[in-house]
């Protein structure tokens, strides 16, 4: 069957902007004046900032930046001053000299892909308890922890773990615990649950927070098995905090975005995920 011209030509645009839109790298690490150039735009480079190819790439004198690219398992380490101009699969020199471009690929990338973009908006909040914070994210891993923060108004913690009406655990936890460790084997990868946590207060009243959890199962496992073998810069970082986002382990991300924070404190991405996380938690400002 024909396609009618003019749907032809909708779809090869369509298509089109889409292949000019296809985001092929992330930034990793950007330290010093670096400058992304894109549709006649200049702004200055920050962490978890997707590009496509044709993206230009400026730094200026002793200025350093990582690109990790999505397929492939491609880093390309970038010292300035230079230009460079992004590509399918690697960067072109545009400006600059010997040393100026650096292309590796680590062992604990092969195999490997990166999400093509994550959205650092993580949409909107739970409900904040000024005593008590349950900070569970949408998924956790088998073998994970429950992790909570109160306020020392709270006396005692009771911890449940409900799959539909089925209570699977309930745990006592003194005043000073903020956390739980949960049986390898207790929960089913694939399923969801429901964890309660209940916070005593010295009165005898009681705070109750819930939330449904997802157990993420062996292939997201094995994705973020290498990426934590890597995670010992900024780049290696990066890239494991892009795939804790797009699987929804928050907890996990707001804990790698605060150590980035540490060594990229001015950070644009970093510091709006770090809000965007905390709200997400349910933890106050």
């Amino acid at each position: 069957m024909k396609l009618p011209w003019t749907f032809a030509l909708l779809l090869l645009l369509t298509t089109g902007a889409f292949a000019r839109e296809k985001t092929v790298a992330l930034v990793a690490d950007a330290q010093g004046q670096v400058q992304l150039l894109q549709a006649g735009q200049k702004s200055q480079a920050a962490l978890l900032s997707y590009l496509s190819p044709g993206t230009r790439m400026q730094l200026g004198p002793k200025a350093r930046a990582s690109l990790a690219f999505v397929e492939g398992g491609l880093r390309v380490d970038l010292s300035g001053p230079c230009q460079v101009a992004l590509e399918e699969s690697g960067v072109k020199l545009l400006e600059g000299g010997p040393g100026a471009v650096t292309s590796t690929r680590p062992q604990t990338r092969q195999g490997k892909s990166l999400p093509r973009d994550v959205n650092i908006a993580r949409g909107g909040g739970v409900r904040r308890d000024p005593e008590l914070a349950l900070t569970v994210g949408q998924a956790i891993l088998p073998g994970d922890s429950i992790h909570w923060q109160a306020a020392d108004t709270i006396n005692g913690f009771q911890v449940f773990l409900w799959e539909g009406d089925r209570r699977l655990l309930r745990e006592e936890v003194e005043r000073q615990t903020r956390e739980l460790a949960l049986a390898p084997d207790l929960l089913e990868p694939g399923h969801s649950y429901e964890v309660e946590l209940a916070g005593y207060r010295v009165s005898g009243q009681e705070v109750v927070l819930k939330k449904q959890v997802k157990v993420l199962g062996a292939e997201a496992c094995e994705q973020i098995t290498g990426l934590e073998k890597a995670a010992t810069g900024v780049a290696g970082k990066t890239a494991l905090l892009s795939v804790y986002l797009d699987l929804g382990l928050d907890y996990k991300s707001l804990k790698l975005t605060e150590d980035l924070l540490k060594q990229r404190p001015e950070d644009a991405n970093l510091t709006r995920l770090q809000g965007e996380l905390r709200k997400s938690l349910g933890l106050s400002d």
